[in-house]
């Protein structure tokens, strides 16, 4: 998966998701995402 940044930048794999989900207000996803990944 790659998604494009407004500044023109680029993401990649689970990163974009987590930006998706920022901007449309999913904080509570995005930080559970990032809880989840950090524990293994």
């Amino acid at each position: 998966m790659h998604g494009r940044l407004t500044d023109g930048g680029w993401v990649t794999g689970v990163k974009v998701f987590r930006q998706l989900y920022s901007a449309v207000g999913f904080g509570p996803v995005v930080w559970l995402t990032r809880r989840m990944s950090n524990s293994s």
